[in-house]
């Protein structure tokens, strides 16, 4: 399992190159600050990167709002935090969710929430995840095989049974509409729900913040401020060594799914990273921060002689191929620039990219610097592996 042993230790490895180990619409609330001081929430949160949440602290509680990340500057969610053991205040303002902290006992929709919680030494206080075959930590994995982590099922077929069963402090979940009425069967029992919305983020620094939200709920705000500082000056060092690169090449991302190539729209974290890894990328105007469905021939028209191919759909050329045989007439095909994000993979095809990805940008953007810049950079990829002409073989 990939894992970070000591705090100390994680910060002194940020800046090496190659890291060891494994790899409601709310009603507005409006409230005083306490006057008087609590030893637990003796540290403010501030975002920087992110411009969806905001924390304030009020003495013997701290207050969290979630704003609407699909209606701008509009508050959607909110919580009260406050400590275990202390008895809730009649008077403290209406939110939607009261949450005890710290949390012992949590409940993930996501993988990519394992990253945060890895990072903050609490997979221990996991207790439920989606699926085992969705996870790469090992922890978590062996904890599923043991029977001390309960599976839930996807999203869309979650087990209520077994979310209640396991007894969760929270549910983190990822969602993918402002709607949160699918989740009051939750909410009646009990079980407050933390919206986890940095896929929605348009830029990876404002994705990897979200630890700070993690370590709110686990009682390790400091070292998720710590950590995240870290992360940053590593990630922004990296930029600013990237764009004193004069051979900025053209970049293709990702493949056909059926007939549609799904392109990183402009304005997305992935072009943002793209950008700052030093090179070009010629839908990097276009509006959105999600996707583009764009035909093969938009593709061929506009990106036929694309440098680097980064994000491909496949272990191997010879997959590439079986996948269409038109991939071969592209330039990074025929120069073998061709790249996949799945150097750490399981033959179940979870992702560790997407669990430590999320909350390591610097290790992602180091990556595509090497593939890009090479001579300039030349270090090892932790997530990206070239494409062979035969396959390889995944973790078990």
């Amino acid at each position: 399992m990939r894992g970070i042993y000591f705090f100390g230790l994680l910060l002194l490895m940020l800046f090496s190159c190659k890291p060891s180990g494994e790899h409601r619409t709310s009603k507005e609330i409006k409230t005083k600050s306490i006057s008087i001081s609590h030893p637990f929430f003796n540290f403010t949160t501030h975002f920087t990167y992110t411009k969806n949440i905001k924390v304030e602290n009020h003495g013997s509680y701290q207050i969290i709002y979630l704003l609407n990340p699909w209606l701008e500057g509009q508050k959607w969610v909110s919580y009260i935090l406050y400590p275990k053991n202390t008895k809730q205040d009649s008077l403290w303002p209406e939110v939607d969710y009261k949450i005890p902290v710290p949390v012992s006992r949590i409940a993930l929709s996501s993988a990519s929430n394992i990253g945060f919680l890895e990072a903050l030494h609490s997979l221990k206080n996991v207790v439920a995840v989606s699926k085992k075959n969705y996870v790469y930590n090992s922890f978590i994995r062996q904890g599923i095989d043991k029977h001390k982590i309960t599976q839930l099922g996807g999203n869309e077929q979650l087990n209520i049974e077994q979310l209640l069963a396991s007894n969760p402090s929270v549910y983190i979940q990822t969602p993918y509409s402002s709607d949160r009425s699918k989740d009051n069967i939750i909410t009646k029992a009990g079980i407050p729900v933390l919206y986890n919305a940095d896929w929605l983020e348009n830029n990876p620094l404002g994705r990897a913040e979200w630890i700070k939200i993690i370590g709110l709920i686990v009682h390790k705000e400091r070292e998720a401020d710590s950590l995240f500082s870290a992360i940053a000056k590593r990630y922004n060092t990296l930029k600013l060594k990237a764009q004193t690169f004069a051979d900025k090449k053209d970049v293709l991302v990702g493949g056909l799914y059926k007939d549609v190539w799904y392109m990183p729209a402009g304005k997305s974290y992935k072009a943002l990273l793209i950008h700052d890894a030093g090179s070009n990328y010629h839908w990097s105007n276009t509006e959105g921060t999600a996707s583009l469905a764009l035909s093969l021939e938009s593709v061929i028209k506009y990106q036929f002689n694309a440098d680097f191919w980064i994000e491909a759909p496949a272990l191997s050329l010879q997959n590439l191929l079986k996948a269409n045989s038109k991939y071969m007439d592209f330039e990074a095909f025929k120069k073998k620039q061709v790249y996949n994000n799945m150097k750490q993979v399981r033959a179940d095809g979870a992702n560790n990219y997407w669990e430590e990805g999320v909350c390591r940008p610097d290790l992602i953007l180091a990556d595509l610097i090497s593939i890009f810049h090479h001579k300039q950079y030349p270090e090892e990829c932790l997530f990206y592996s070239k494409l062979s002409d035969t396959s390889y073989t995944t973790k078990e």
